[in-house]
């Protein structure tokens, strides 16, 4: 499982940076970092901040993967999230 998020990562930023991944400057498509959900954050801000050239609905299912999350699960404050790093 880790394995497909990791291989979803990398093709999500590599889409992203459209191909320039391993480029000066560009960061490691593999990547992660963790936010922690604020009051009134919802998956869609937290997808549209983590990867801002992304679209925000594959980066949610990246989210999800990453998180062991199902579509159907919600989001609380104080929530420990691991988001793709770009």
């Amino acid at each position: 499982m880790l394995a497909v998020a990791i291989l979803a990562v990398s093709a999500l930023v590599a889409g992203a940076f459209g191909g320039a991944v391993g480029t000066a400057g560009q960061s490691d498509p593999a990547a992660t970092r963790t936010v922690v959900v604020r009051p009134g954050d919802t998956l869609w801000d937290i997808a549209a901040a983590a990867l801002p050239s992304a679209d925000p609905r594959s980066t949610i299912n990246v989210i999800e993967d990453l998180n062991g999350l199902d579509a159907a699960d919600g989001i609380t404050p104080g929530l420990q999230l691991v988001v793709p790093a770009g």
